[in-house]
């Protein structure tokens, strides 16, 4: 969901801020702009390619980078249309966007690596680092210094990933990583300001994590099947939706 700080018209002839949302259609290979105000109202839809990945928002709706097979489409958050593409050389699975925009981080699970885009150049520069093994899921903090990562585990040769997953701290600067084992199969990681939250599917629990210092599992929370993960603005509800039976599982993480 990425707010512009546009207003519309409603029905009543009324000015009101709307956001928008960014879908994608991977089959079609394009991307919705929808209303978040008026579900019914399109404001675009627009045709990108093939193998789509993920959406994020570049810095308060300015830029919109989409993931494909081995590249971040950059969409121009005023016009909807692509105006660059940066080149990775490896598949990316998940990407986050510093809070001032001027860094992409992409995670690349089978290379163990992660990719530095910097932004702030005419024509964005691409650098990796070695992670621990199957980084997946990415957060920042909101300064920018900490880059939180949920690891898969390591790739096996028959494409699967095996053992226990873990969970990293980076110091963005150095690149110095802190970790913690985690159960089987981490599946999506939710970060605030003081705790970071982890899905495990094959173990049917949400792994909470104290990340103020170095990271440490705190709590363990059983949910069978959790999946993905949101946390609300004021931290202390997350919601899980779970596989199987679809559903969204509430808990209150207050304490």
């Amino acid at each position: 969901m990425i707010d512009h700080g546009e207003t519309i018209e409603d029905p009543s002839g009324e000015l009101v801020a709307d956001r928008r949302i960014y879908v994608l259609n991977a089959r079609s290979g394009t991307v919705s702009v929808v209303s978040v105000v008026f579900f019914d109202r399109f404001f675009d839809t627009f045709s990108v390619g093939q193998d789509l990945g993920v959406v994020a928002d570049g810095h308060r709706g300015k830029s919109i980078y989409v993931t494909t097979h081995n590249a971040i489409l950059v969409i121009d958050g005023g016009t909807d249309r692509i105006v660059g593409t940066i080149q990775l050389g490896h598949a990316p699975w998940l990407i986050a966007v510093s809070p001032d925009g001027s860094r992409i981080y992409a995670s690349h699970p089978k290379e163990d690596l992660i990719s530095v885009v910097d932004t702030t150049t005419p024509f964005p520069s691409v650098s990796t680092f070695a992670v621990p093994p199957g980084p997946s899921s990415l957060a920042l903090s909101p300064d920018g210094a900490k880059l939180y990562v949920a690891h898969f585990g390591t790739h096996a040769p028959t494409g699967d990933f095996t053992g226990p997953g873990a969970f990293s701290v980076i110091d963005t600067g150095t690149k110095h990583a802190q970790s913690v084992p985690l159960g089987d199969g981490p599946t999506a990681m939710v970060a605030g300001a003081t705790r970071a939250f982890v899905s495990n599917f094959t173990e049917n629990t949400v792994s909470v994590i104290d990340i103020t210092t170095s990271p440490r599992v705190i709590d363990t929370i059983a949910v069978d099947r959790a999946g993905l993960l949101l946390l609300s603005p004021d931290e202390r509800t997350l919601y899980v939706s779970t596989f199987g039976p679809d559903t969204v599982v509430v808990l209150d993480v207050s304490n």
